[in-house]
């Protein structure tokens, strides 16, 4: 298990451990987050500095590639997996791989593709649909669209019940693992992971003010202590002085988020004033254009 590995590597090296990413993955392992929590927090108490951060949703974005296929089918890169699909010697077995792999993400129907640059008309689609109407099955369509070109796809992969027990986890910070996205231009293509546009919106909407997992002011620490603190930021994730003054303002009971897996490149609201280094980025919910961020190259910030 990638997670008792992890920690085992904290064990003997004595560094800081975080596993990205904390999540039940696939119905196999549902209902085993508090397992996982437990594991965490008998490393800590064991010396292990283990925490890790969760993205608050049932669905996680990944190449399909790197979904339905063992790790050793992509030894020597794109060119070599091809030539393995291709093989009929090895093309039965990358089908077997890839039919138990897709039980992880509840098979076809919670496969959507995100971003398919060889047919953008696919993009929002189910593995399914797309089979479908090529009068074809699921796992022959996935491998003809690998060899026309690369394919990102969104699976729906977890349950409700285990992302809130994960995401009340004392050691669980919030992070998006999203990417910087656009609402127009060349930013705004395909049919992304809605936690690039989403992610704290929805951990306030759902996890604080829907279903209590949490009070607003440990959501916030999971969002700015938290994770400063993990990656060593001194001064920075709180308000104090001395600290770099990153600052947003919001209403708790306005924040929502907009995105959706069909419609994905839509804002949330509920910020109205952010700043950045002291500087006001955005103000009365629009951007100021300014534009002060720096990136951190150390753990002064």
């Amino acid at each position: 298990m990638a997670l008792n590995e992890g920690i085992e590597i904290g064990r003997r090296t004595g560094g800081r451990v975080e596993i990205s990413h904390v999540k039940a993955h696939g119905m196999r392992v549902w209902d085993r987050s508090a397992q996982i929590l437990e594991t965490m927090r008998d490393a800590r108490r064991d010396g292990v500095d283990v925490a890790g951060d969760q993205y608050p949703y049932t669905a996680c974005g990944t190449p399909l590639s790197g979904a339905i296929f063992n790790r050793c089918a992509h030894d020597g890169g794109r060119s070599a997996l091809l030539e393995r699909i291709g093989d009929a010697d090895l093309r039965q077995k990358l089908r077997n791989e890839a039919e138990y792999a897709m039980v992880r993400f509840q098979g076809p129907s919670g496969c959507v593709i995100s971003c398919y640059d060889p047919d953008h008309s696919l993009e929002g689609q189910t593995l399914a649909e797309v089979s479908e109407a090529r009068n074809t099955d699921p796992i022959t369509t996935a491998f003809e669209l690998l060899q026309d070109g690369e394919v990102s796809v969104v699976l729906t992969s977890m349950c409700d019940s285990d992302v809130d027990t994960i995401a009340a986890g004392e050691s669980i910070s919030v992070a998006s693992d999203g990417m910087s996205l656009r609402t127009e231009g060349p930013l705004s293509a395909g049919k992304p992971h809605t936690r690039s546009y989403g992610t704290n919106a929805r951990f306030i909407e759902r996890m604080v003010l829907e279903r209590n997992v949490v009070g607003l002011e440990e959501a916030i620490r999971k969002m700015t202590t938290l994770p400063a603190h993990r990656l060593g930021l001194e001064n920075r994730g709180r308000i104090a002085p001395g600290q770099f003054a990153d600052i947003a303002v919001f209403d708790p009971a306005a924040m929502k988020e907009h995105a959706t897996f069909a419609d994905p490149h839509q804002y949330s609201t509920g910020v109205s004033t952010v700043l950045i280094n002291r500087k006001i980025a955005l103000d009365g919910g629009m951007p100021t254009g300014t534009t002060v961020g720096r990136v951190i190259r150390d753990n002064a910030g």
